[in-house]
């Protein structure tokens, strides 16, 4: 073999291998230049934190290309994410996607993203961070200072203002200081007596995240409300004019002004005019006006008559002011208007009261502004021309006072503050009372009259009123109880006799018809729960028993020709047994009269005969005398007994615990007539008796009066007749 063919044949050899590494270096060559050109690379990641409200998807708008060709397709995905949200990226656009989870406020979420292309995905990652923003809630208590009074309730509107962040749900409390608050900002808050002083109060929000705080300050005052009065004038002449005066006691604010509204009898008084009382005009009181024969939108409920007063101390028409904006605090109330009549000289008013009375038709009638404008009071208690206590609900139009509707307000505050006492004229005239005409029908000694002379002694003079409610024509009835002549009035003996007269087995007396006096003896068995009665002289006819305590009676007597009936009230239960046959069937002695459910204490006990007598009453029980008797739990002031009463009558009243107490009586325009009580007294049941003198020891005339009990946390009064 030649040198050539040797040399081919070793080249030949190493062809193959070279060709192979030109080959692998083209591809590597070719693959170096296809992967620079194919690495994804972001071009806009965020180098700050991107603050976003926590109640919103956080957004991001990415963007990423391959170098060298911005138009070739990337591919997106989030490899990391810290928040507790749900975090997504749009594949193909990059938008960046976070749904924070709740409670994630004032926290950094951060979420990488890396970009890819087709099945080949780079190094190349971009860090978002989104900071989880809160907007705190604000919060506006409005007016910072308020004074109310100790007793009334006290409501404001906390607002909650510009919470940004909607799918936050705020809650309020009271930070600190007395009262509550809803879910709606309504803070209310009732004080007592102890609580009188100035207290702040504090009340925050918060979104679960911040809170913020607002406060106002409430002073709270022991309330002496105001009290109007009209005055009530007897024996007025037909024929002539009249002066009748608004009369005012002060509350603990000064009166800026006040509106009231005023209904009479237009058919039996003519309005002339009116004047501001003495002290005003001293005071320098600006503004006084009346208007009379007004009529608002009461229509046909309107009283015949109307007339508005209106005053103001001061009505801000240059530097003047009054030297005075409330009357002197005096036992005396002061007038303050005077209102002239014309009264009528048609016969057919005489010998009859014509109320003249507080009227309400809207909010503003009847009330008073103090003086610094953010308070208006209205009516708290509401008497009519008879002394009694209005209890209907108040609607308008009415007699009644103010509705509840009437509260409402934010800037000027409606607080029931004045009691209001209506009066009237009596025209002076001739009227006949006649024996056993109870019910004023002019025909006496009927059914009727017995029925209602039987209520009375169930209910009181509260049967009267069901009839009536004009005080002369009460003191007429009363007149007209005296059926036996004997000067004493609804008594038992005289219920007793008029069922003798309408039964046919007597006939009116024309004088004194009082037989004797005889003896009962009652015996109260508190273990049993029995009442036995005896008398050794006579049979008796009629019981009356008042047991302290909510009973259920039974009559036990062996005989169809008695009745049995009971009313109980305000914890006490008054119990009535009278005849329903003539004395030829007999009456009862020496038996066990009745029985009874429930728990009671007798304490008082009447009785009666058919046959004119007069019982005095020997009382036994089984209970032990030296026994302690139970404090009682409530404060209570009890009705005067005998009432209608002369001269001389008995007033009760129990007290809870040891306090000072006054005892006043007052007559019916609320002139103080005598001071019975003014003391220290214990805790327990107590009586105070009345001999009819005044102050100054004279005797009091007929008429209506007042007794009020009072201590340091509780008043109340209740109205009695003396009747001569």
């Amino acid at each position: 073999m030649d040198k050539k063919s040797i040399s081919f044949r070793r080249h030949r050899g190493h062809y193959p291998k070279i060709i192979g590494l030109c080959l692998m270096l083209f591809v590597l060559m070719a693959m170096s230049t296809d992967s620079h050109a194919c690495r994804p690379k972001f071009v806009n990641c965020p180098d700050t934190i991107i603050p976003v409200d926590h109640c919103r998807t956080a957004y991001y708008d990415l963007d990423a290309n391959l170098e060298g060709d911005e138009n070739c397709p990337v591919i997106y995905s989030i490899l990391e994410c810290s928040g507790q949200g749900s975090a997504t990226v749009d594949p193909m656009t990059g938008h960046l996607y976070y749904n924070p989870a709740f409670g994630e406020a004032g926290s950094i979420v951060s979420i990488v993203v890396d970009v890819c292309h087709e099945d080949k995905c780079a190094i190349d990652k971009c860090e978002v961070q989104f900071l989880l923003t809160n907007n705190p809630p604000q919060i506006n208590c409005g007016t910072t200072f308020y004074k109310i009074y100790a007793g009334y309730e006290f409501r404001k509107t906390i607002y909650l203002a510009n919470d940004q962040d909607y799918c936050d749900a705020s809650f309020m409390w009271i930070e600190s200081g007395p009262g509550s608050i809803d879910n709606h900002g309504i803070y209310s808050w009732t004080p007592d007596v102890r609580e009188v002083g100035r207290h702040h109060i504090e009340v925050a929000v918060t979104d679960g995240y911040d809170s913020r705080s607002c406060g106002f300050t409430v002073e709270v005052i022991n309330p002496h409300p105001y009290k109007l009065m009209i005055e009530e004038l007897d024996n007025v002449q037909r024929g002539n004019f009249v002066d009748v005066d608004v009369l005012i006691s002060r509350g603990s604010e000064e009166m800026g002004g006040l509106d009231l509204l005023i209904g009479y009898n237009a058919n039996a008084l003519a309005f002339t005019e009116a004047a501001l009382g003495q002290d005003f005009v001293d005071c320098d009181w600006e503004y006084f006006t009346y208007r009379y024969n007004w009529n608002g939108d009461c229509g046909e409920d309107c009283p015949s008559g109307l007339i508005r007063l209106i005053a103001m101390a001061e009505t801000n028409n240059g530097p003047f002011h009054p030297s005075c904006y409330i009357v002197d605090e005096r036992e005396m109330p002061t007038p303050l208007a005077t209102m002239t009549f014309y009264v009528s000289n048609d016969i057919s008013v005489t010998g009859r009261f014509h109320p003249i009375g507080f009227y309400w038709d809207d909010c503003g009638d009847n009330s008073i502004a103090v003086r610094s404008g953010d308070t208006l009071a209205i009516s708290r208690e509401v008497y009519d021309s008879y002394g009694q206590l209005i209890t209907d609900p108040p609607e308008f139009p009415g007699w009644a006072g103010a509705p509840d509707t009437c509260m409402a307000g934010d800037r000027v505050r409606p607080l029931r503050y004045v009691d209001f006492i209506s009066g009237g004229i009596r025209i002076e005239g001739d009227t006949i009372t006649l024996i056993g005409d109870i019910n004023l029908n002019g025909v006496p000694y009927e059914i009727a009259d017995w029925v209602l002379f039987r209520n009375y002694m169930l209910i009181g003079l509260e049967a009267f009123y069901e009839i009536t409610t004009d005080s002369a024509d009460i003191l007429r009835m009363t007149e007209a109880s005296d059926i036996n002549h004997d000067g004493t009035h609804l008594q038992l003996e005289d219920l007793v006799y008029m069922f003798r007269i309408f039964s046919g087995d007597a006939e009116p007396c024309s004088t004194d018809c009082v037989q004797g006096t005889i003896t009962a003896d009652f015996m109260w068995d508190g273990y049993y729960r029995e009442v036995h009665v005896g008398s050794p002289y006579n049979e008796l006819a009629a019981v009356w028993l008042l047991f302290d305590g909510e009973i259920i009676p039974e009559l036990d007597i062996d005989t169809a020709c008695f009745s049995l009936q009971y009313y109980r009230h305000e914890g006490q239960t008054v119990v009535l047994v009278h005849p329903e046959c003539s004395p030829d069937q007999g009456g009862f002695h020496m038996c066990r009269l009745l029985r009874y459910e429930g728990h009671g204490v007798l304490k008082e006990t009447r009785a009666a005969d058919f046959y004119g007598n007069i019982v005095n009453v020997d009382f036994y029980s089984d209970v032990d005398e030296d026994d302690e008797q139970p404090i009682p739990g409530t404060y209570r002031l009890l009705q005067n007994h005998p009432n209608p009463f002369n001269p001389v009558t008995e007033i009760g009243f129990n007290l809870p615990r040891s306090t000072y107490v006054t005892l006043d009586i007052f007559n019916a325009i609320g002139e103080k007539v005598s001071n019975l009580v003014s003391c220290q007294m214990a805790a327990g049941e107590h009586s105070v008796i009345w001999n009819g003198l005044n102050a100054d020891g004279d005797r009091a005339g007929s008429g209506v009066y007042f007794y009020r009990l009072k201590t340091s946390d509780f008043t109340e009064a209740r109205k009695m007749i003396l009747l001569k």
